[in-house]
């Protein structure tokens, strides 16, 4: 009967070694992407946030063992922190950043000093009176 069958539907055969090729392809297109994933969470300065959210998605996937799921879950963490600080926790204002915000208004502080520059020298009895 296989016989028959066979001769009568000669594709059958190449279709199924078709399939396993292609599973074949697939498993080693995937062993490639774990390898890639993994490097990315040993090096993560040389790769942008998104690059390494999708290396964790891809060590979270089946495709990982339990180590990679947990390194994985350690670099995720570190990035929504990274992005919660960014986001809810501006950098302090320096002196430079205050004078540049004044810059408009400079010449009316160089008047002024010198007002209270020559207030105080009065005040201290400069003009001896």
């Amino acid at each position: 009967m296989t016989a028959t069958v066979h001769h009568l539907f000669p594709d059958l055969d190449a279709e199924r070694l078709d399939d396993a090729a292609r599973l074949a392809d697939q498993a080693i297109w995937w062993g490639q992407q774990v390898q890639n994933a993994r490097a990315a969470l040993r090096s993560p300065d040389l790769y942008s946030d998104d690059e390494l959210r999708d290396a964790c998605a891809t060590l979270q996937s089946r495709w990982g063992d339990a180590t990679d799921y947990c390194q994985s879950d350690a670099m995720i963490f570190a990035l929504n922190k990274r992005e919660f600080i960014a986001r809810n926790c501006p950098r302090p204002e320096t002196s430079r950043d205050v004078l540049m915000g004044m810059r408009d208004r400079w010449d009316q502080i160089i008047v002024w000093g010198f007002v209270v520059v020559v207030a105080v020298w009065i005040g201290l009895g400069g003009l001896g009176l």
